[in-house]
């Protein structure tokens, strides 16, 4: 039996987040990413939740890079990511201030 090994393609694919699906324990497990050819969902490795967990967000503009795997028997296309990478910061939800639950006499023993 003679086995032909032909690399993987790969892909590149720049979008807006548009929703998230989360973990029990609050990890991001996967996203849908629109883009021009569509929307596509991702489901995140474990080597990149690290890298990325505290910084996607819903409307942020982000790079996805992987390697595309097509099945020999039913010709369905998995897409596995690689790389993340978030391109755009600015509409990033802003942080909450907590100062404001903290009672007066509290904030004014602090300072």
């Amino acid at each position: 039996m003679i086995k032909c090994s032909i690399p993987r393609p790969e892909f590149c694919l720049v979008g807006t987040v548009r929703k998230l699906t989360s973990k029990k324990n609050g990890k991001v497990k996967g996203f849908e990413l629109e883009t021009p050819q569509g929307r596509i969902y991702f489901k995140i490795p474990h080597k990149l939740h690290q890298k990325i967990n505290c910084r996607l967000y819903p409307n942020a503009n982000l790079e996805a890079r992987g390697k595309v795997k097509i099945s020999s028997k039913t010709a369905k296309v998995k897409l596995k990511l690689k790389f993340i990478r978030v391109l755009s910061e600015a509409s990033a939800p802003s942080p909450v201030d907590l100062t404001i639950l903290i009672s007066p006499e509290v904030r004014s023993a602090k300072n």
